[in-house]
């Protein structure tokens, strides 16, 4: 389809628009270098100016993008987003918790163990910067039409802080006879060199999620970009680490078609608004990282065989949402995740 002039508005030219679909986003993006966020609220739902939001039908959409699986890789935004989506699925699903990370900032190991392969024995964790990461699983049925591809959905949050990190990480080695060893049915499955996951990145995609169940494989990995790297790296760092992570992500996914990794670029940071001393000019920073993400992330977008898709310009999208939704500069209140949420459900839709 041929894209359209943006900045549209007359009702007129409704029949012309196309809808807002992730092929629409996905031009958009590859046209202008931009994440789409011409639009404006309406009460809780935010209206984009030139594409047709579908309407939302939960078991349809779920079924037509055969979807019983869907995860969120991020910090306490991702939580959000995740609780979002859950709290949208509850308006037409029966939702129950299936488990959760325990208190205390450090990674529990009983969550992401179990008997296909990831030991406890083989994990090493060092405690979080962040207290509400706590990864969890709920599982939502639709009891009426539990019959078909639609009516039952997972939706999962795993903490990660950072694009490159320590927290949880794995160490087996040929010779250990005692534990931390190489293991041949791991191996086998996950096809690494005795099965080492050096960073929490790692351990995620190579372990954790390739050695769940094939059915179990999230068809849809939503990753939200977090603030921590705002205090902890530079630019430099920050290119160097999300080259390396935007790589690990594609050659742990490539091989499983028809699944979709969506980008979620970072909220506004309202500086008025924060609790704490986060880092000087925290916006200005968060602006030019992002811009340093886009850059990285056109040539996943640009794929023949696409796997990485844009999400909206969430960042200009909440900077004008209502000024009462933002608590602390970062996180805003749970209405502007769920206007968020529907706002992917309605994509999805067409």
């Amino acid at each position: 389809w041929t894209m359209p002039r943006f900045k549209i508005n007359d009702e007129r030219h409704k029949a012309k628009k196309p809808t807002c679909s992730l092929e629409f986003l996905k031009e958009y993006f590859l046209k202008t270098g931009e994440f789409y966020s011409s639009g404006s609220w309406d009460d809780r739902s935010w209206i984009a100016n030139d594409c047709i939001q579908a309407d939302l039908d939960l078991p349809t959409m779920l079924k037509r993008n055969n979807l019983s699986s869907i995860l969120f890789l991020g910090d306490s935004t991702a939580w959000r987003y995740a609780r979002a989506f859950v709290n949208v699925l509850k308006k037409r699903f029966t939702c129950h918790l299936v488990k959760q990370e325990g208190s205390g900032k450090e990674p529990d190991v009983t969550y992401f163990s179990d008997s296909r392969g990831v030991f406890q024995a083989d994990m090493l964790v060092h405690s979080r910067d962040c207290y509400t990461c706590k990864s969890f699983m709920y599982e939502c049925k639709n009891i009426v039409e539990f019959s078909h591809v639609g009516s039952y959905v997972i939706i999962e949050y795993v903490s990660m802080e950072y694009f490159m990190d320590t927290e949880i990480s794995t160490l087996r080695l040929p010779t250990n006879k005692n534990k931390n060893m190489c293991r041949t049915s791991h191996n086998t499955q996950s096809g690494l060199a005795c099965g080492q996951s050096p960073t929490s990145q790692e351990f995620i995609f190579n372990e954790y999620l390739t050695l769940k169940p094939s059915e179990s494989y999230p068809q849809l990995i939503a990753l939200v970009s977090n603030f921590h790297e705002l205090i902890m790296r530079d630019d430099v760092s920050f290119r160097r680490t999300l080259t390396w992570f935007l790589d690990l992500v594609y050659q742990s996914t490539k091989s499983r078609p028809g699944n979709r990794v969506m980008w979620f670029e970072p909220t506004f940071f309202i500086e008025s608004k924060k609790n704490r001393n986060i880092v000087k000019n925290a916006q200005t920073k968060n602006h030019r990282l992002n811009n340093i993400a886009k850059e990285l992330l056109m040539k996943y977008f640009n794929e023949n065989i696409p796997i990485f898709w844009p999400f909206f310009g969430v960042m200009n999208i909440s900077k004008v949402a209502t000024p009462e939704w933002n608590i602390d500069g970062i996180h805003f209140e749970m209405m502007y995740y769920e206007s968020m949420i529907k706002l992917l459900l309605q994509t999805l839709s067409t």
